[in-house]
């Protein structure tokens, strides 16, 4: 075989002109048509049963679930559907108008829950706090409280 380049004249050799062998079968139709086809699959198995002996193990499980990229897309939908972030106002509000209480507590319960969310930074963290909570079916915060106050 001969291959002009540049004004250069390539010759193959006789060694490398011949079929080198390949790991996938040749593709022949047969005289029906069909072709030979192979295929590779993955397989993945989900252990669904009760067999847990605690809550450690279960969250285990559950974070073990979290990784199959099926699972993963799913949960991925349902938190961004959850949390939605908007440059105006927070991911997450409380509402008061069905509490059965003065405005003054209402308001102070809306101030603090506000002052919460602040501290949990969840305009940013919301979407990761919300995945890991929805993950683990639960979610644990240390509250101090400062007495003196």
């Amino acid at each position: 075989m001969e291959v002009k380049l540049f004004g250069f004249t390539l010759l193959k050799t006789d060694e490398q002109t011949k079929e080198l062998k390949s790991f996938v079968p040749p593709q022949s139709m047969t005289d029906d048509g069909s072709l030979t086809v192979s295929s590779n699959f993955y397989n993945q198995t989900l252990n669904l049963e009760n067999t847990a002996k605690s809550d450690s193990e279960l969250i285990d499980r559950y974070r073990d679930m979290s990784i199959y990229p099926e699972v993963e897309v799913a949960i991925d939908d349902i938190v961004s559907e959850a949390i939605v972030n908007e440059a105006d106002e927070n991911p997450v509000k409380l509402l008061t108008k069905n509490i059965d209480q003065s405005d003054a507590v209402n308001k102070k319960l809306v101030e603090e829950f506000e002052n919460v969310l602040t501290l949990l930074n969840f305009n940013r963290n919301g979407y990761d706090i919300f995945r890991s909570w929805y993950i683990d079916g639960r979610i644990f915060y240390h509250i101090i409280i400062d007495e003196t106050k």
